[in-house]
């Protein structure tokens, strides 16, 4: 029998020969105007493309699945994750485009033959159908995926198909070496026209698993991959992007389906009808094996962070953290390199034998320490007007606490062991805790102005981390917070960090997916609700989560796109969100950590205004490019 991978590699087929019989022929010729959209219409439909997203029949037969999720993807934000993807694509001829459409789309089906899975809609557990009014908030507690095998047609359409891909041809957007000039910005890059969703979207009467729409733009294509962070994590997400790039290379075999089980979850994938009235009886997922033959009910180690300090809300809109505001800070590699040496040696000189730190921990100090220095103005200003505080300002009796979330895959000793392929959520989260006088300081308790030497070809630069002091007036009283930047400081905060990391082992796993799986957690929506409350993101928290692994070195083969980079995307980057103070993604980079000096760092930083103004003013020169 006709598969839908059948026809669409016959497309694929006859497309790539049209394109290559339109490229000889232009090349005798003047070329053809890249294809243009009307303003009422800009689907590829309307450049007669439509044979690339025409839907096609599905298999006669179909099964209803749900895949229930374990205790790791319940607690995840209900929301998509989404990135683009940036290629230059000079060769906009409207077989070009049609061949690069009819490939990618190809991509996708293949993808979901071997995740199912993908295909599916994440919904709560007791959606029937009904208006989300309608819904209790005890069926939304619990979520589950839908999805049906084999996988519908994944094209786009009203009424049928998975809607799991699509395609836009966008004649009036900026044009892509326009973009590339000033950083790919993503103030530009707006999910609700690149992937015709929203970021952050409540799931409610559902949400997608995957979605990936090709954005053909003047000169170039973005293309974005969204998935729902409750399906897969940063991990499981760019295991979804190398499927994808792997299938498009000619002949790509088509992988067996995965069932997709959850670690934790109570039980496996099962048929179903979707509206089954006997669903909220059924064993929740939430469950695991582990927890339910445990006779003591596991706390939740998160619920017993210590309570931050209530924020004192300032009047002096001069020093106030300012609206939300996001950008994009470039560092050179040689930078973080000389940092991290200075940072060992002040650690072998200071600090219990074999203390070790890695690349990625420096950098996460580096954004931890200069954002509490800008937000320090304010914090002490904040003591000092607190009628609770009779005494000189300090910040001695302030807390500032690091979180990161640190993989689980792979981590021995844990049971069940998280395999390094398994595409579910896996993180867990880590934690460093220290009193901001500490972070900032010296060891004798002053501040410092470190200078490093920055090799790069055979250019030497010198460059002073940092060279300001905030200061705030409030009545009489001066309180002063430095913005420079210590070694000492710097190399607290990354063995801090590095110890967090480090505890997290197979133990600790374990426990997480026990707690968060147990009775102690009714509602697996109060978990980050909670950790958001007690890291206080836009006063005395800070969050980081590492993306530089994730898509940099994926080799893509799609007709029509050159790169200077060979097949790997020019640039990838989050689309433009204000986000909460205190959120940080370090962005995905060629080799990863282990990338060379010609790589530079990207982190992208989201801080009230006046923060963030303080926060650069502080780097000085570590920063070399901020891109809004």
């Amino acid at each position: 029998m006709t598969t839908v991978i059948d026809v669409l590699k016959s497309m694929r087929k006859h497309a790539e020969e049209d394109s290559r019989n339109t490229s000889s022929s232009a090349a005798e010729s003047s070329s053809s105007p890249p294809p243009r959209n009307d303003d009422d219409d800009n689907d590829l439909g309307a450049v007669t493309l439509d044979t690339a997203i025409t839907p096609l029949c599905h298999d006669a037969y179909l099964q209803r699945r749900i895949l229930p999720l374990g205790p790791l993807d319940q607690i995840q934000v209900r929301k998509n994750t989404p990135r683009i993807f940036c290629f230059p694509m000079p060769d906009q001829r409207q077989s070009t485009v049609s061949a690069a459409t009819i490939a990618l789309r190809l991509a996708v089906q293949k993808t979901l033959a071997r995740w199912p899975w993908l295909g599916g809609t994440v919904v709560p557990v007791g959606y029937d159908g009904w208006e989300p009014a309608a819904m209790k908030e005890e069926d939304k507690k619990m979520l589950e995926i839908r999805y049906t095998v084999p996988p519908l047609d994944a094209v786009m359409v009203e009424g049928g198909g998975c809607g799991v891909f699509s395609a836009k041809v966008w004649g009036d957007f900026t044009p892509y070496a326009r973009l590339a000039a000033r950083g790919m910005p993503p103030k530009v890059l707006d999910c609700r026209q690149l992937m015709m969703r929203e970021e952050g979207v409540v799931v409610d009467t559902g949400l997608p698993a995957l979605r990936v729409q090709a954005n053909f733009i003047p000169g170039g294509l973005l293309l974005a991959v969204m998935d729902a962070h409750p399906a897969v994590d940063g991990v499981g997400g760019q295991l979804v992007v190398e499927e994808l790039a792997r299938c498009l290379r000619p002949g790509a075999e088509t992988m067996a389906a995965e069932e997709g089980r959850r670690v934790g979850a109570a039980a496996g994938v099962r048929d179903d009808n979707y509206m089954s009235s006997n669903r909220r009886n059924n064993t929740r997922g939430r469950q695991g094996a582990n927890a339910a033959a445990s006779l003591q009910t596991p706390a939740v180690p998160e619920f017993e962070l210590p309570d931050p300090e209530p924020p004192v809300t300032s009047r002096d809109d001069s020093i106030s953290a300012g609206n939300p505001s996001a950008r994009i800070l470039t560092i050179r590699a040689a930078t973080i390199t000389s940092l991290k040496a200075a940072v060992m040696a002040e650690l072998q000189a200071t600090a219990a034998p074999g203390a070790f730190v890695s690349t990625h921990d420096v950098l996460s100090a580096l954004i931890w320490t200069a954002t509490m220095r800008a937000r320090a103005p304010r914090l002490l200003h904040q003591q000092y007007n607190s009628p609770a505080v009779d005494e000189t300002p300090s910040p001695h009796n302030l807390l500032t606490r690091f979180c990161t979330p640190v993989d689980a895959r792979n981590k021995p000793t844990a049971n069940p062991l998280i395999a390094p392929t398994y595409p579910g959520n896996a993180v867990v989260f880590a934690f460093a805790t220290m009193p901001m006088a500490e972070l900032l300081s010296d060891a004798d308790g002053a501040t410092e102005t470190t200078t490093i030497t920055l090799t790069r070809t055979t250019t030497t630069t010198t460059t002073t981390i940092g060279s300001h002091i905030d200061s705030t007036t409030s009545r009489t009283h001066r309180t002063h917070a430095s913005t420079r930047t210590s070694i000492p400081s710097l190399a607290r905060a990354a063995l801090a960090i590095r110890h967090a990391v480090a505890a997290v082992d197979g133990d600790f796993v374990q426990r997480r997916i026990e707690a968060w799986g147990s009775a102690t957690l009714d509602d697996p929506r109060q978990l980050l609700a909670t950790l958001g409350a007690k890291m206080d993101l836009r006063e005395t928290g800070v969050f980081v989560t590492s993306w530089v692994g994730f898509g940099a070195d994926v080799e893509w083969r799609i007709p029509g796109v050159q790169s200077a980079a060979g097949m790997k995307a020019e640039w990838v980057r989050k689309p433009w969100c204000e986000g909460e103070g205190g959120g940080v993604n370090v962005m995905p980079r060629r080799g990863g950590t282990r990338g060379g000096e010609e790589e530079d760092w990207e982190v992208l930083v989201r801080l009230g205004e006046r923060d963030m103004e303080r926060f650069l003013e502080g780097l000085g020169g570590v920063v070399v490019r901020v891109v809004e």
